[in-house]
């Protein structure tokens, strides 16, 4: 008896022993996950915070701590309003949205002063998530702050030089219209006068068959290349633009669109009397002969409407057309740069934006709308 109760002693010391030995690996497996984690957490680029559910701070790293200018331990218990007042109100909509509805939000943009940089604006891609424990109740808030403020700077620059590049190209379109006008227009009324003058001085019995088709012919060319030249020169930048202003410049243009196309045009104008900032109406009438050209070129519509509407605050341009359609996918992919959908409309896009605007296009297999809004400020 004594033998057996010995034996089972033993066991029970050799199990126990193994059981502390497997707590002891799992402590220790589970200390160094922690530190795994506080040194991912600590030494993280990217602005990380953990918040619990009354939007007070649990831990937040190095790289949150230089945005708030806040020392990390300070925000422990402190509201998000107490630590971050400038930029609170941005994220806390976002934040009792998680917390409603237990879905993350993703790419929230935000702006403001990071402190110690009060002179320049920082801006900041934010992701909310929910913190849940292992019953699947939300207990806390993980947030994730991305400094993009490189990328909008160097946004804005090439933006600035895309708009600079745009306005030396339409001088450099007067200044090419004004030549094709001046020069190379006078030129070809004198040489048709000349063969003018030739045709009627010259008799035409004296004349062989030959030489006279041809001085016939040299008339007609004449008269042909004067009036493309013409035509050449108003499209680059037609004088009405100047002289009399957009709804004229469109009026003209849409005439002759329909003459050359065989598309009716339907256009709905102010008076000729409005008059808009010249750059804002050179970027409209860009717009429009851009739209009509896609219109002819892709849409397969019959007809096509031009709506152009203005107040003190904004004008709105519009071309409609009742063709195809830009297919579903394609105009999925446009990225808001107007990249994927095509030079023209990238260009479009860009003139309006230089002015704070937006140009916004809708598509079915019922026609396509182009909308360009233009702020004016009290201008028009």
């Amino acid at each position: 008896m004594h033998e057996v109760v010995e034996r089972d002693l033993n066991f029970w010391e050799r199990d126990a022993a193994v059981q502390t030995l497997a707590v002891q690996t799992l402590l220790g497996a589970l200390r160094e996950n922690v530190s795994l984690f506080d040194s991912f957490f600590m030494s993280s680029p990217a602005g990380l915070a953990i918040l619990d559910a009354n939007l007070r701070f649990h831990r937040v790293n190095g790289a949150w701590a230089q945005i708030s200018g806040v020392p990390a331990e300070a925000h422990l218990g402190k509201r998000l309003r107490d630590v971050i007042p400038g930029l609170a109100g941005q994220i806390e909509p976002a934040m009792r949205d998680v917390l409603l509805t237990g879905q993350r939000k993703r790419n929230l943009e935000i702006c403001g002063t990071a402190t110690g940089a009060e002179d320049s604006v920082s801006h900041w891609l934010v992701d909310c998530f929910p913190i849940r424990t292992l019953a699947g109740e939300i207990s806390a808030i993980g947030c994730v702050f991305l400094d993009i403020t490189d990328c909008r700077r160097a946004e804005e620059s090439l933006r600035r030089l895309s708009g600079r590049l745009m306005e030396l190209q339409d001088q450099e379109r007067r200044r090419i219209a004004r030549e094709l006008h001046d020069s190379v227009g006078q030129c070809l009324a004198a040489i048709k006068m000349n063969l003018d003058t030739l045709d009627r001085c010259v008799s035409k019995e004296n004349l062989d068959p030959r030489t006279a088709k041809a001085l016939t012919e040299a008339v007609s060319l004449a008269e042909q290349c004067s009036s493309d030249t013409r035509t050449i020169s108003y499209l680059l930048h037609p004088p009405l633009l100047d002289e009399r202003g957009l709804a004229s410049a469109i009026r003209w243009y849409g005439d002759g669109f329909a003459q050359r196309s065989g598309i009716r045009l339907s256009m709905d104008l102010p008076t000729e009397e409005m008059r808009l900032p010249q750059a804002v109406e050179t970027t409209l009438f860009r717009i429009v002969q851009e739209s009509l050209t896609n219109i002819h070129r892709h849409s397969g519509s019959t007809m096509a409407e031009i709506r152009l509407l203005a107040d003190a605050e904004a004008v709105v341009l519009e071309v409609h057309d009742r063709g195809r359609g830009i297919p579903a996918l394609r105009l999925r992919r446009y990225d808001g740069a107007g990249r994927a959908v095509g030079v023209g409309i990238a260009g479009m896009r860009e003139r309006v934006r230089q002015f704070g605007g937006r140009l916004d296009i809708s598509s079915s297999s019922q026609g396509t709308l182009v909308r360009a809004t233009l702020p004016l400020g009290g201008e028009a």
